[in-house]
C-alpha cells in the first residue's frame, strides 16, 4: 500500500497589526482584518511581478497624477520589500466580476520598481474575503 504525500507549500504567518486601511477608487479594506484572515487561514505563497502594477504607482516627484500615493520618504528610509507577502484581493467590478487589486504592500512595490526587483512575494484572499474586510 502506498501513501500519497500531501503538498506542503511555504506559508506565511508572521503578520503585524497597525490599524491599517486601505482605500482606493472610494473603496475601503480593513489590512488588519484581512491579516487576521491569513492568520487564521493560511495559504501558499505566490508572486507578482511589480511592473505589472508600474501604472498604478505615481512616480517619484509627480504631484498631481491618478494612481496610488507613494510616501517616499519611507522608501528613502529603507524598507524591506521581500519578507512579508503583498496582499491582493478579489474585488468585484460594476460588472459583477471579479479582478485582482493589490490590498497592502504598494511602498514595496515602489521599492521594487526602483530597484529593478522583478518578483515579490504574494498571498490572495477569495472574492469572500475580501467582501468580509471592505469598510
Amino acid at each position: 500500500m502506498s501513501r500519497s504525500k500531501k503538498n506542503i507549500e511555504p506559508v506565511f504567518t508572521d503578520w503585524t497589526f497597525g490599524g491599517e486601511k486601505f482605500y482606493f477608487m472610494g473603496r475601503g479594506f480593513d489590512i488588519d482584518a484581512a491579516k487576521r484572515i491569513l492568520s487564521a487561514k493560511p495559504r501558499a505563497i505566490g508572486t507578482l511581478n511589480p511592473e505589472d502594477l508600474r501604472p498604478l504607482v505615481i512616480p517619484r516627484g509627480v504631484k498631481f497624477a491618478v494612481g496610488v500615493e507613494i510616501d517616499y520618504a519611507k522608501i528613502g528610509a529603507g524598507i524591506e520589500i521581500a519578507r512579508v507577502p503583498l496582499i491582493v484581493g478579489m474585488v468585484k467590478g460594476n460588472s459583477g466580476k471579479a479582478f485582482p487589486l493589490l490590498l497592502d504592500g504598494w511602498h514595496r512595490v515602489a521599492a521594487a520598481l526602483e530597484q529593478g526587483v522583478d518578483s515579490l512575494p504574494c498571498v490572495a484572499l477569495s472574492a469572500r474575503e475580501t467582501k468580509q474586510i471592505e469598510i
